[in-house]
Parts: structure tokens; sequence; C-alpha cells
């Protein structure tokens, strides 16, 4: 049975995931955004987050 192309990766095999392993993946990529807006120095992420930040009231930046 061939497979479609859609589902097939560059290298021509099919890529599954299990649950667990997407659950995973999906936290650590939502963490890491989480992060980067909340607890950056990076000007332009910095900036662009500010007030949003400083309503929490509990995350100080200067």
């Amino acid at each position: 049975m061939k497979l479609a192309h859609h589902e097939m990766n560059l290298f021509g095999h099919k890529l599954e995931f299990s649950a667990s392993m997407q659950f995973a993946a999906l936290s650590a990529l939502l963490f890491i955004a989480i992060y980067a807006v909340l607890f950056t120095a990076f000007p332009s992420l910095h900036d662009g987050f500010h007030e949003f930040r400083h309503s929490f009231g509990i995350i100080p930046c200067h």
C-alpha cells in the first residue's frame, strides 16, 4: 500500500508521534514562548509586552 505524498516527510518516511510525545513537544514549545514573553530582556520582545508583563504585578523588569 502506497502512502499519499502529504503523509511522508522529506526522506520518504511516515512520521508518527504518540499522544504523550505530542503533548511533551507542545508543552515545551509553550513554556519557551511564555518564558520569552514574560522574562526576556531582548528589547523588541520586552517593549512589545511591557504593559502585559507589568499587569501581573509580580514580574519586575526595571
